[in-house]
């Protein structure tokens, strides 16, 4: 009768030991196998949000979290193997384009004067949602975490070649200033004055911006490092930013016969603010290269 509460006891026990283990010398397979773990947990949780009510947490979370679960496993590839990563990149992808459909309209809802919100547009909404859910439900999609966990315990996941191999087993450092390092130089290929770059530039920005600060938040309690809270809040801060102008373009391609709302001072400021937080930006030296990497 106690073998229910003595499975959970170690179980609690496991989860326990392995965040004391979290840190600086933490093995590349050991970090990617967490960080997966927390990625899933996040989108198990809200998908279910999506599936059984209606507003808009779920479908935005969700997608946050299988985008945050894709950069992960780029960063990861060298110790992965590559075909194995495009199974599972393509099934994220294709969740992740399928809820987009909620999320623009969750957009365009919330930039509507109160007069165009109307039973027509709700009922159109609600029947969005259940279509979306059907697709969900047809692909089998809460089945995409547990089926991604089980290719990291079962190693499928993994590479078997002894480079890879010497590298799973080595600290995470390497291979997170490696991707660190290369999101960043994504980054920097943008023009260093972005006030005046069109729509689909800035949105690539934004993009560019995303990857870098999950990848600064995967990695910095890995690392041996100062300053990773900081710049990840100011990468935080632009993104934030130049979504006031991703969000009111969604709104205004999604809504021209809607009443929708855009304030385009409002968007010119947010985007002026996000210039002064960039140029401030590309004086600092990246967190990570301050880091002491292990030999």
């Amino acid at each position: 009768m106690d073998e229910p509460e003595d499975d959970q006891a170690a179980e609690a026990a496991a989860e326990a030991a392995a965040r004391a283990l979290i840190g600086p010398g933490m093995t590349a397979e050991d970090a990617l196998c967490h960080i997966l773990r927390t990625c899933c947990a996040e989108i198990d949780a809200h998908l279910a949000y999506v599936l059984d009510r209606d507003d808009a947490v779920g479908p935005h979370k969700t997608r946050v979290w299988l985008r945050r679960t894709v950069t992960a496993l780029d960063a990861f590839g060298p110790i992965l193997k590559r075909q194995t990563t495009a199974h599972i990149r393509a099934e994220a992808k294709a969740i992740f384009r399928d809820l987009g459909r909620l999320r623009d309209r969750d957009v365009l809802i919330a930039g509507l004067v109160d007069a165009g919100r109307t039973p027509k547009l709700d009922a159109a909404t609600a029947r969005l949602r259940e279509k979306i859910r059907t697709r969900l439900r047809d692909r089998n999609a809460v089945l995409f975490s547990p089926v991604l966990l089980r290719t990291v315990v079962d190693g499928v996941l993994f590479r078997t070649g002894a480079d890879a191999t010497r590298l799973r087993a080595g600290p995470v450092d390497a291979i997170a200033q490696t991707a660190l390092d290369a999101a960043w130089t994504r980054c920097r290929k943008h023009r260093k004055d972005i006030a005046d770059l069109q729509d689909t530039a800035l949105h690539g920005l934004r993009k560019d911006l995303k990857t870098l600060r999950y990848l600064s938040e995967f990695f910095a309690p890995f690392l041996l490092a100062q300053g990773a809270e900081p710049f990840r809040a100011e990468l935080q801060r632009m993104q934030d930013l130049l979504g006031i102008a991703t969000d009111a373009q969604i709104a205004k391609a999604l809504g021209k016969k809607a009443g929708v709302t855009i304030d385009r001072r409002a968007v010119r400021d947010a985007v002026d603010q996000a210039n002064a937080v960039w140029q401030a930006l590309l004086l600092h030296r990246p967190w990570w290269r301050e880091s002491k990497v292990r030999h």
